[in-house]
């Protein structure tokens, strides 16, 4: 999909595009006092944003890098805009995750509440209800937790990067079927921002309308 959700989002559209395919997830490691604390700081941050705007860079598992602009507001809605030269636009409207060539005008609809953009954009995220936290690993001003959706937990695992005091989310690394890992750094993040209701409808501009659970 700072970017947080939409960093979440993006990256968590991403999961949900291969969880199809994805291998079972990374085993989880017994979480400490401290473990949790943090968590706790995690979720109270994602939970405190309302609005975002920020730049991504996304790099493939080949080196490959494509970047754009991802808007967000909590809850339910997210937008994501890939720069030329890729066809490329997603929207999420609250009911749907829309993904669009914007070359070919063909849209396919996913329900939001089949992705893990469904709990990253609710209204009041927990970890351990919601999202279940495998690790949660530590560096110098960095803290970096994995997680996976606990609906399924053998549809892959993301990977939240953040810097540490202030926490911000710097990026997030999906997981894919083979191993391969999808890096989406986030950069110049707003928040706050005042969004035009247009930025988070959709309307389809040509016939071709897939719909898939």
């Amino acid at each position: 999909m700072t970017k947080l959700l939409g960093a979440l989002c993006g990256a968590f559209i991403m999961l949900a595009a291969s969880a199809s395919a994805a291998p079972a997830a990374p085993k989880g490691k017994t979480l400490s006092d401290a473990d949790r604390a943090d968590i706790q700081r995690v979720q109270d941050y994602l939970n405190g944003i309302r609005t975002m705007k920020a730049k991504f860079i996304q790099t493939d598992p080949q080196g490959k890098q494509v970047s754009g602009v991802v808007s967000m507001q909590r809850p339910g809605k997210m937008r994501l805009e890939y720069d030329p030269p890729i066809p490329m636009l997603v929207v999420v409207t609250g009911i749907w995750v829309i993904y669009e060539d914007t070359q070919l005008h063909e849209a396919t609809y996913v329900p939001i509440d089949s992705t893990p953009a469904s709990y990253l954009l609710k209204e009041n995220l927990q970890f351990g209800k919601d999202v279940h936290v495998l690790s949660l690993d530590r560096g110098p001003g960095v803290i970096r937790m994995t997680v996976s959706d606990k609906r399924d937990l053998g549809s892959g695992a993301l990977i939240l990067t953040f810097s540490d005091k202030p926490m911000v989310l710097q990026k997030w690394t999906v997981i894919d079927s083979l191993g391969q890992t999808t890096e989406v750094a986030l950069q110049d993040t707003k928040f706050g921002v005042n969004f035009p209701p247009a930025t988070f409808q959709y309307v389809d501009k040509g016939p071709n309308r897939q719909e898939r659970n």
